[in-house]
């Protein structure tokens, strides 16, 4: 079975119908829930989630409350149809080093950081809608939302 780590902005997009991101977005935590392929997410990306989830900017004006956020994500992705990954003990070690051979500064290293997790999960590809600063690094899929999906349904 295939497995996809699912970044933050792919989760936030499954539950933001104005996303032009979020059919794509929404059929691949779909999928994940069903067991149809292995979702991962890394313990960040829940708390991340919830940043999004609660914050009036981010959300538009129409931000939830904590109690709901924290209900969606529990609901959701603390279910145990979707595999929570928790960082190994040398993450800082390997996002350093990550960050080091891709020349990553400032706010990148978290980039760098979810790209050691999908690492250490040994997932078969991550899934961004911000390729970009990820797909140079070595031995990482990297893919938008549309080419999983278009990968999946072949």
């Amino acid at each position: 079975m295939i497995s996809l780590l699912l970044d933050t902005n792919v989760l936030v997009y499954a539950h933001d119908e104005a996303s032009p991101y979020h059919g794509d977005s929404v059929l691949l935590v779909e999928l994940a829930l069903a067991g149809a392929v292995r979702g991962v997410v890394a313990e960040q990306n829940l708390l991340e989630l919830y940043r999004v989830l609660t914050d009036g900017r981010a959300m538009r004006g129409k931000p939830l409350t904590p109690e709901d956020a924290a209900g969606l994500v529990r609901r959701t992705y603390l279910s145990g149809r979707i595999h929570v990954a928790l960082p190994p003990a040398d993450i800082v070690d390997r996002t350093l080093t990550l960050a080091r051979n891709c020349g990553a500064t400032s706010l990148r290293v978290f980039d760098m950081r979810l790209a050691a997790q999908a690492l250490a999960s040994r997932v078969d590809m991550l899934v961004t809608c911000d390729t970009g600063d990820l797909r140079g690094v070595q031995g990482l899929v990297v893919v938008t939302p549309a080419e999983a999906v278009a990968y999946l349904c072949r």
